[in-house]
């Protein structure tokens, strides 16, 4: 539902909008984007595909690439090739879009390497999670970027947007609380703001219900945190050297967020 329909909607880093911005006003060419899951590599495609050809999806073909029937050689040379062959009208380009392409088999990457070659009018769109799993061959045939997570601000504002748009009320720290543990994945967040909303009113969540490196990193800065305000209360005195040091990576590096009373 709230997906970006246009590339101003898309919060990207300035060079890959630039590059973008040539490729609708200019020439397009192949383009590959990489990086983990839930930052919005198949979103800027399916944006790119709109740009270029409408949003009506004319001669747009999206396909995720590491289906056990979209994977192989044989639906390369069927499907693939099949819509490149096809006369089009009515748009500049054709387009594939081939989502979590590092599934696709190595035969079929060469097969398609072929194909990207010999096509005039149908450019590529490819997304992967892990570039190691996909050809040179391919890659040096694409605009190839990696995708970074976006300032955790800046993703806090959209999902605030979000849920001033669905008129759910939150309290600042259980929001803080759902980014935390699903950033850099929007997906993920929006996933579990949905799960937590109760007649307009975003509840908390347990950390207990998540593992991954975010989650121990998370109660990581919690424990820093409790014993920040523990020796300020009791003791008079605050983190050791230390301390402070890992407190400050988690909040810049990793991104998290606190409120600002524990950082004034």
């Amino acid at each position: 539902k709230y997906k970006p329909e246009t590339l101003d909607e898309v919060v990207i880093d300035k060079w890959l909008r630039e590059m973008l911005e040539q490729m609708i006003n200019d020439t397009a060419s192949h383009l590959l984007l990489y990086g983990g899951c839930g930052i919005g590599k198949t979103s800027i495609c399916e944006v790119m595909c709109k740009e270029l050809n409408g949003h009506k999806g004319l001669n747009v073909l999206k396909v995720n690439a590491s289906g056990k029937n979209t994977n192989d050689i044989e639906f390369v040379k069927d499907t693939i090739e099949g819509f490149v062959r096809m006369a089009h009208c009515g748009t500049k380009y054709k387009i594939m879009l081939l989502d979590e392409f590092d599934g696709m088999s190595k035969p079929a990457q060469m097969s398609l390497r072929k194909t990207m070659e010999s096509s005039k009018n149908t450019i590529f769109f490819l997304t992967a999670n892990e570039i190691h799993k996909v050809l040179e061959a391919i890659q040096s045939r694409c605009y190839t970027r990696q995708l970074t997570s976006p300032p955790i601000n800046d993703f806090r504002d959209r999902v605030i947007y979000i849920l001033n748009e669905e008129e759910v009320e939150f309290d600042v720290n259980v929001l803080n609380k759902h980014i935390n543990i699903a950033y850099p994945d929007f997906r993920k967040c929006i996933n579990n703001l949905q799960n937590h909303s109760l007649n307009n009113k975003l509840m908390g969540l347990c950390t207990q219900d998540f593992d991954g490196d975010r989650i121990k990193k998370y109660n990581r800065l919690m424990f820093l945190i409790k014993q920040f305000e523990y020796r300020r209360d009791y003791f008079k005195w605050k983190l050791t050297h230390q301390e402070k040091l890992e407190f400050k990576k988690l909040l810049c590096t990793d991104q998290f967020l606190v409120s600002k009373e524990l950082i004034s």
